[in-house]
């Protein structure tokens, strides 16, 4: 196989590899957190995500981030 024939299959390669990463990252984001509301005097409930350990928050923080900026609030995230 010559040069351009690997740098062909590569790239494509790459992106798949990607794109499957941000996809499961995604999936991951949504499905082990446990969506919910928290209350507290004198403030309107926020939305929040919980999950089991504390580097799973950590991890998906910027998930949080980003959902934050397309649902137009904030969302936070918590841990047991």
């Amino acid at each position: 196989m010559d040069e351009k024939n690997r740098r062909d299959i590569f790239t494509p390669a790459m992106a798949f590899l990607l794109a499957g990463l941000l996809a499961a990252y995604i999936t991951a984001y949504f499905q082990l957190g446990q969506l919910g509301t928290v209350t507290a005097p004198g403030r309107p409930p926020a939305a929040v995500r919980t999950y089991r350990g504390k580097w799973q928050a950590e991890l998906f923080t910027p998930a949080a981030i980003v959902e934050s900026w397309i649902l137009g609030h904030p969302m936070h995230l918590g841990h047991r």
